[in-house]
């Protein structure tokens, strides 16, 4: 009689595992993926400067922006200041433009590798980005 009460115990252990994971499963693409395509849709209405950097309580889209705008894709953009915070974003939100500090930068020179060199200097003092004249 205990190896049958073991049994029905186990297929009942069983079946409530087995409910418990139809469930979960269930309620991943409700939850999940609506999260996920609220962020995308926040992320398409800000743009992505504006959205990585709000997320990350930092500011400095407008720099980014106007960078992206004013600049050809394959142009250098030189950068200076605080290497930790704001400044860590520039490289991805402005890609395919290459990021260099602006001290090794020949100073006076339209051209490094023959890439064009930006008019100005991408700055970052930790928690802000902005644009200063070369």
């Amino acid at each position: 009689m205990l190896e049958r009460a073991m049994k029905s115990l186990a297929s009942w252990l069983a079946v409530l595992l087995l409910a418990h994971a139809v469930f979960g499963a269930l309620r991943l693409p409700g939850s999940v993926a609506l999260r996920r395509l609220t962020e995308i849709r926040a992320c398409e209405g800000q743009g992505r400067a504006r959205y990585a950097l709000q997320l990350a309580q930092l500011d400095g889209a407008d720099a980014i922006a106007t960078l992206l705008a004013t600049t050809p894709e394959d142009a250098v953009v030189p950068i200076r200041g605080v290497r930790k915070g704001a400044i860590e974003f520039a490289p991805g939100l402005l890609w395919p433009r290459l990021c260099v500090e602006a001290a090794v930068l020949p100073a006076g020179e339209r051209t490094a590798a023959g890439r064009p060199i930006a008019a100005v200097v991408l700055v970052g003092d930790g928690t802000t980005l902005r644009l200063e004249p070369r």
